[in-house]
């Protein structure tokens, strides 16, 4: 009998886990998610809202998310995005670290820009300020 009470707490633990996911308050891992995701498009990165979720997950579900286009091609916004889902690493979260392991954006707006040296902005994604800079010339 006490062999089917393990099962069924583990059960219950992992229920539980789940159905609360979203009721975390996530206020702290804000600034850590938004740099993040900064320094992997090297562009600011700015977050409405962020909601936790566990099943099939962990997940994070990004809500009004905003990438700045470099300056190089005048400011603005790159890309934005109502909502977006980051598929986070377990392990890590576990000790408060954020690994995002893949973004999908939900009806991105993009906002293209060709410079007068016939350079697109989507083209330096990802490329440190000081590359793009000496590459656009």
């Amino acid at each position: 009998m006490r062999k089917l009470h393990w099962p069924l707490l583990v059960l219950i633990v992992i229920a539980s886990a789940i159905a609360l996911a979203p009721l975390v308050p996530l206020g702290s891992l804000k600034p850590e998610v938004e740099a993040r995701l900064s320094e992997f498009f090297n562009r600011e990165v700015e977050v409405g809202s962020m909601r936790l979720s566990l099943l099939g997950g962990p997940w994070l579900t990004l809500r009004r998310v905003e990438i700045e286009m470099s300056p190089e091609f005048g400011g603005g916004g790159l890309l934005e995005a109502g909502k977006v889902s980051a598929n986070l690493a377990a392990l890590p979260l576990l000790g408060g670290d954020v690994r995002i392991e893949s973004l999908k954006f939900d009806s991105p707006r993009i906002t293209l820009v060709r410079n007068s040296g016939g350079a697109w902005n989507w083209t330096t994604i990802g490329e440190p300020a000081a590359s793009v800079r000496a590459r656009l010339g």
